[in-house]
């Protein structure tokens, strides 16, 4: 464990909230997230669940990083950690901009497709919360970045 010696060790209060934002963005992806009205009459309220497709990766992804964390805390091997809520955050976001892009195509209505000419966006309670779920994540990327140690004191540095 030689190379590793400069590694001070994890921040104690920030090595959860990578975790915390998974666990947050899971609840979160099946509660509504937006309202979008494209035309009086014409709305549709979505979550994760109703965007369905690759924006399921999400919680897949979220699903994965507290598998990891549970493995890696348990081995204590956290500090490998620190890349993981940040891929995760990624994934999620690109994910779930892929299922909302499909959405911005329009509404099928069975007899006709509606495309938005003035879209309206009402953001709920679910996509605040996977909004914060997200921030969560990438700040439990900067809290585990490795750091090194403060020199010795009397050692010349």
């Amino acid at each position: 464990m030689k190379g590793l010696r400069w590694i001070a060790g994890i921040r104690p209060r920030g090595a959860f909230a990578g975790p915390a934002g998974a666990a947050l963005l899971i609840v979160c992806f099946f509660l509504p997230w937006a309202r979008f009205s494209c035309g009086p009459g014409f709305g549709r309220t979505i979550s994760g669940q109703g965007l369905g497709g690759i924006a399921r990766l999400a919680v897949v992804a979220a699903l994965a990083l507290l598998a990891a964390f549970l493995l890696l805390w348990r081995s204590r091997r956290l500090h490998l950690a620190w890349p993981l809520p940040a891929a995760t955050a990624l994934t999620a976001l690109v994910a779930i901009a892929a299922g909302l892009n499909e959405v911005s195509r329009g509404i099928n209505l069975g007899v006709t497709h509606v495309k938005p000419t003035g879209l309206h966006v009402d953001l709920r309670p679910g996509g605040i919360g996977t909004i914060a779920g997200l921030f969560l994540l990438l700040l439990g990327t900067v809290l585990l970045l490795p750091h090194r140690r403060p020199p010795a004191p009397g050692n010349g540095a």
